[in-house]
């Protein structure tokens, strides 16, 4: 079932890749676009590549077999894009796919991992093939490549550092990758890490770094995966809450968030969660780190000032949220009642404050 699982995500990795699609063709002009590749030059051969990328049909996949041997890569490179575009019907090419695994060309070897990984090759077998791609001056090819690993179950470690470098803020289109495609291949970047899931604790030393010498959107990266990383990420707790003090808001954010994630284990947190309700001009900070609160300290054991603070907010949303844990409380704290008392005359609190206020009190 993983291994099924893992070739349609390699089917969807390529259509999400994939150029516009093929107009319908006939075959005079097939035929003349395969001498082309064969026997034209550079320019003629690029042409006739690109023209197969979007247009080649199963008898087209002879010619493309040998076009896989061409000098030059970009033609090697969309052979084998047609080659994986078309699936079960490139069937003849595998074993030319599989020399193309050594191909000196990253983006080649990505490509034809993909058309093996379509007619049936576990991905996994084609981890040390593909890893090249990591080193590839060009940030897409870079990322495709993190992509496809993180698909064949690799180590985070091996391209984990790939994809938080490939979200930085001033990341340079290079290799001729235009802005929209910079976009599009960031966003992958973004959705591959925030997918990342449980890491081992060989990975937090790069979260590590990235959370405290990242760009702006390497350090809201890296706090994002920390709160999914699970029980490892407990040793990232002061990173994490030195991250809320952070010049920019969606780090703050992310930070306040992955401290809620972890839970109790997060206690030492709630002296800076409760520093942010007290002092973070953005609201959407001071209501995550209210939330974040009763994830970590679901019984208000050691929240409670937090609370009483949260309940003087300018927004109604936060106070509303505030004096509502106080009426789920089996024992409501007794430093809180006077505030409770005084968010009766609050329209937008009131109803709950005097839920709250008929619980017994805590001696």
């Amino acid at each position: 079932m993983q291994r099924v699982l893992a070739l349609a995500v390699l089917a969807f990795f390529f259509f999400v890749h994939a150029q516009p699609a093929r107009a319908e063709v006939d075959d005079k002009e097939r035929k003349k676009q395969e001498k082309k590749l064969l026997k034209g030059d550079v320019g003629d051969r690029r042409s006739a590549a690109t023209f197969f990328w979007s247009n080649a049909n199963e008898g087209s996949v002879p010619v493309l077999i040998d076009a896989l041997r061409d000098d030059d890569a970009y033609v090697r490179s969309n052979v084998a894009g047609a080659l994986w575009k078309l699936g079960e019907k490139a069937r003849p090419a595998e074993a030319a796919l599989k020399q193309a695994l050594r191909d000196s060309s990253a983006r080649v070897r990505l490509k034809a991992a993909g058309a093996l990984g379509v007619l049936g090759t576990d991905p996994e077998k084609m981890v040390e093939a593909v890893a090249i791609g990591l080193e590839d001056r060009d940030v897409a090819v870079r990322a495709d490549t993190a992509h496809f690993l993180k698909r064949a179950g690799a180590p985070a470690v091996q391209f984990l550092p790939i994809l938080l470098d490939c979200v930085r803020a001033n990341q340079k289109k290079t290799n001729g990758i235009d802005s929209s495609r910079l976009s599009d291949t960031q966003s992958q970047c973004r959705k591959d890490l925030r997918e990342i899931g449980i890491l081992p604790k060989e990975a937090m030393p790069i979260l590590d770094e990235a959370l405290k010498n990242g760009d702006k959107e390497e350090r809201r990266a890296a706090a994002d995966v920390l709160g999914k990383a699970g029980g490892s990420a407990r040793v990232e707790i002061p990173a994490l809450i030195k991250a809320l003090k952070d010049p920019e808001r969606d780090v703050r954010w992310e930070a306040a968030d992955s401290l809620g994630g972890l839970g109790n284990a997060a206690k030492e947190a709630i002296p800076a969660l409760t520093d942010v309700i007290r002092s973070d001009h953005e609201v959407d900070v001071r209501k995550r780190a209210l939330r974040s609160l009763e994830d970590i300290d679901k019984e208000v054991k050691l929240s409670a000032p937090a609370l009483i603070l949260a309940m003087k907010d300018a927004d109604k949303e936060i106070r509303s949220d505030a004096v509502a844990r106080f009426q789920y409380l089996d024992v409501v704290p007794k430093e809180a009642i006077g505030p409770l008392r005084e968010a009766l005359k609050d329209p937008d609190t009131a109803t709950t404050a005097e839920r709250a206020l008929k619980k017994p009190v805590s001696k």
